[in-house]
C-alpha cells in the first residue's frame, strides 16, 4: 500500500515537495476560491520546467482540465491531469 502524506498550508503560503515518477500529486482547496500556483523543474536538469504556454498551446485550450498533458519548456510531458472536480 502507498504511503499518503497530507500537508495543510495557510493561505498565501508554500511548500516545495520532490514527486518521483508516477507519484500522485493531489490539490484540495476545502474552502473554495484559492488559486493554486504550481512550479515544476526536472530533477534531472532544473533549467528545464513547468511551461504553462506549451500546455496550453499543446491541449489547445486554456482552460486545462481531467486528461490534459502538462508540459516542460522542453516540450516533454511532466504532468496528466487526472481529475478535476472544479472545472473553469
Amino acid at each position: 500500500m502507498k504511503e499518503i502524506v497530507r500537508y495543510h498550508l495557510e493561505p498565501q503560503t508554500g511548500i516545495g515537495l520532490r514527486l518521483e515518477r508516477g507519484q500522485v500529486l493531489r490539490v484540495i482547496d476545502p474552502d473554495g476560491e484559492q488559486v493554486s500556483d504550481v512550479v515544476a523543474f526536472a530533477s534531472e536538469d532544473t533549467s528545464e520546467r513547468l511551461s504553462s504556454g506549451r500546455s496550453i498551446d499543446y491541449n489547445n485550450t486554456v482552460y486545462l482540465t481531467t486528461g490534459h498533458v502538462l508540459y516542460s519548456n522542453r516540450s516533454n510531458p511532466m504532468f496528466t491531469i487526472l481529475e478535476d472536480r472544479v472545472g473553469k
